[in-house]
């Protein structure tokens, strides 16, 4: 397949300048009157090689003038889509350098210099015979939630994936190795929304990190005969890995190549790579296929109050499904005070983006010294803020839901829908991206993502306020902005460049002595992928009632029809731990954001314990926090 295209669409060859064609030693280089000719090969994505072309126009060799070099492109590209089809080698590039000759040569001349050029290419190339290259491999894997009582994260721990290579061939070809690798690789990217791409003040943020690199090779000195050759491999994937993710600003992608070096010291390889799909979830696989009819999200139970005013305990699933919405229940009470009422409550989701550019500085790592970012390239020092995490904080298209004069002492359900797509409206003024038709973000100054202690009182003092702000300068939140904006939910995931977490974002508007004014809580929970999965029967051929009746007996316990609170402490248990563990839970409870980092630690892969966790204290958010939001 021959592609016409300009020459700035081919600027790049196998990730190499343009400039590498004319300069690499394993390039093929044949010299015409008309044209001087330079053949690389390219990766290919397809099982059939397909062949590219593109020319360069120089105004040393063709002058000034516009006319003469647009004459000399059309000219060598008409003359190659005719000589293409037969003399071309598929899997090639084809780098034209055009002379001053091919505007004024006949045209049966310059067809005679293309068919010459062509045959020697096809002379000095050792792949000459290999017809197709066929990586066939499965186009995605698929890591579940664990099993209760199981000490790890995923199900199952690692996977392997099996695929096969074929390679079709017109005459014997000798080769010096054939390897498939798979490679994992997170691309940071991030510009700031608010300001152009050529903004020399814009802070940006640009990091790579390779996840994973395997290589194992399949022949080493054979040859491959005529026809068609089949070749099988297995590639090990851990379930630590982070799932397949793709966004304006990050990009984390795994591939899987093939690479086949011909014999000869100047031969060029010929590489064919196809991407691999990661997707992961907290549901578990015995849910997903169907064995558990009526399965319940395990709900964690929330507690906090306002002193003196108002009391609140929340029941709040573990995840939620992507597409779906998320209900939970709460009950307020009144304080010690006894006079307060509510007036309405406003519910809704507020997703939370940290990119960070140097995995070390994650905002959960900092300490509370003096210690401040340690910068690593020349433009950190001149723009100190660019080294810094930028914090994205995205809120629903979807207004908030909101229930009037709620009762107290009254269980109450909630729900709020929860979208990874803009609706048809607001898709179609609102773009991901910002644009100068879109209302500009809202930057906001970043208070401490660390539950902050209320005062007995129901306003803080100034003595409290000074010592948050004390508190935030010392781990660096002050130096750190905020991006407001409407936006889509993603998966809750933690990756090297990226972590996405999501809360439920609850104000309560009361009145208490005549004042009335806003109550902010943040309920932390996990969103993920609802994947079907189908059961794999391979093993036992049809199944029976026997096979049936046993794989339902080995089945671990699932809640099914009440949600069993977390905090609950496991019969199996020592007595010793249960009395130790009563009286924490009687002293204080867990800080909520101890909670997000173990659904974080659930959505990632990492290892988890298996003790039960306590009832969270679901503790009053600062009115400039997150939860407060254009």
């Amino acid at each position: 397949m021959l592609t016409q295209a300009a020459k700035s669409l081919f600027k790049t060859i196998d990730g190499n300048s343009i400039r590498h064609a004319f300069t690499s030693r394993k390039a093929i280089r044949v010299n015409t009157p008309s044209f001087s000719l330079n053949v690389l090969t390219s990766p290919t994505h397809s099982s059939v090689l397909h062949y590219r072309a593109s020319v360069i126009t120089g105004k040393k060799a063709l002058g000034k003038s516009a006319v003469a070099r647009n004459r000399a492109r059309r000219r060598i590209l008409s003359a190659a889509q005719h000589s293409f089809p037969d003399g071309a080698i598929p899997g090639h590039d084809y780098v034209f350098f055009a002379q001053p000759e091919a505007v004024t040569v006949p045209w049966s001349t310059l067809m005679a210099h293309m068919k010459n050029a062509l045959e020697q290419v096809a002379r000095k190339s050792p792949m000459k015979d290999l017809i197709a290259v066929d990586l066939i491999i499965p186009p995605s894997v698929q890591f579940f939630g664990p099993k209760p009582n199981s000490s790890h994260s995923t199900h199952p721990r690692r996977q392997k994936i099996r695929g096969k290579l074929r390679l079709v061939c017109s005459k014997p070809i000798r080769l010096r190795q054939i390897e498939i690798k798979f490679k994992g690789e997170a691309r940071l990217n991030w510009r700031d929304p608010q300001k152009g791409p050529h903004s020399l003040t814009a802070e940006k943020l640009d990091a790579v990190k390779l996840l994973r690199k395997t290589r194992q090779s399949l022949l080493e000195d054979a040859t491959l005969p005529a026809g068609v050759t089949e070749l099988g491999f297995e590639i090990p994937i851990s379930g630590w890995l982070c799932q397949t993710f793709k966004s304006n600003f990050l990009t984390i992608s795994f591939l899987v190549m093939a690479k086949l070096t011909p014999t000869g010291k100047l031969a060029y390889p010929i590489r064919s790579e196809k991407e691999l799909v990661i997707h992961k979830t907290l549901i578990p696989k015995d849910v997903a296929c169907g064995h558990v009819p009526g399965f319940i999200v395990p709900r964690t139970q929330m507690k906090g109050e306002r002193p003196d005013v108002l009391k609140w305990k929340f029941q709040v699933p573990k995840w939620a499904y992507l597409d779906n919405e998320i209900q939970f229940e709460g009950t307020f009470s009144q304080g010690l005070g006894g006079q307060c009422t509510i007036n309405k409550i406003e519910v809704d989701v507020v997703q939370e983006e940290v990119y960070r550019s140097d995995t070390k500085c994650c905002p959960e790592q900092w300490q509370v010294d003096n210690s401040d970012f340690w910068v690593n390239d020349v433009t950190s020092w001149f723009f100190p803020n660019h080294a810094l995490p930028k914090r994205h904080l995205v809120s629903s298209y979807t207004s908030p839901s909101v229930y009037l004069h709620p009762p107290m002492e009254t269980s109450i359900p909630f729900a709020f829908p929860l979208t990874s797509r803009a609706s048809d409206n607001a898709s179609a003024s609102l773009p991901l991206l910002p644009t100068s038709s879109m209302p500009r973000l809202r930057r906001v100054q970043s208070a401490p993502m660390k539950t902050l202690a209320m005062t007995t009182t129901s306003h803080p003092s100034t003595k409290t306020l000074n010592h948050v702000n004390d508190t935030i300068s010392s781990i660096g939140f002050s130096r750190i902005q905020t991006l407001c904006s409407k936006g889509v939910f993603h998966e809750t995931m933690d990756s090297p460049f990226l972590r996405v977490r999501q809360y439920i974002r609850v104000v309560v508007h009361v009145t208490y002595l005549g004042n009335s004014y806003p109550i902010c809580i943040g309920l932390p929970f996990a969103v993920t992928r609802a994947i079907q999965a189908q059961p794999d029967e391979s093993a036992e051929g049809l199944p029976t009632y026997q096979s049936l009746a046993r794989d339902a007996e080995r089945l671990p316990d699932y809640t099914t029809n009440t949600a069993v609170p977390d905090y609950e402490e496991d019969p199996s248990d020592g007595e010793q731990q249960q009395r130790s563990s009563r009286r924490r839970r009687r002293r204080h409870g867990p800080d909520i954001d101890d909670l997000a980092r173990e659904i974080g630690d659930l959505a990632v892969g990492r290892v988890r314990t298996k003790s039960k966790s306590n009832p969270a204290m679901a503790a009053e958010r600062r009115m400039d926090d997150f939860l407060v939001m254009i």
